[in-house]
């Protein structure tokens, strides 16, 4: 194993070389969903986004898991995604950390 692929390894991020991507899963709290309208509209918007692979969305949670291509987009971009939306992106905690 190369350093590069010891780096991404040691990470946790997935890198599929014969697709040239750099995988990342984040957890993004979204204040302002009221219904699943809302989560439909936010699925959409970043299904449509470049290097965006899945979202999945708890709504009572207020979070969205994302896994992105970090290649063709970050979550700056996807939190300026989320305010075009009309919702506003929140810090979100993990469980074990305080």
């Amino acid at each position: 194993m190369d350093e590069t692929n010891t780096e991404v390894a040691k990470l946790g991020i997935h890198s599929t070389a014969a697709h040239r991507q750099l995988l990342e899963t984040k957890s993004l709290g979204i204040a302002g969903m009221t219904s699943e309208r809302c989560v439909k509209k936010i699925e959409k918007a970043f299904h449509k986004h470049p290097g965006v692979k899945s979202i999945k969305i708890n709504r009572h949670e207020e979070v969205a898991t994302v896994t992105f291509d970090a290649r063709q987009t970050n979550m700056p971009e996807l939190h300026e995604l989320l305010l075009k939306s009309g919702y506003k992106p929140m810090a979100t905690v993990l469980v074990g950390e305080e």
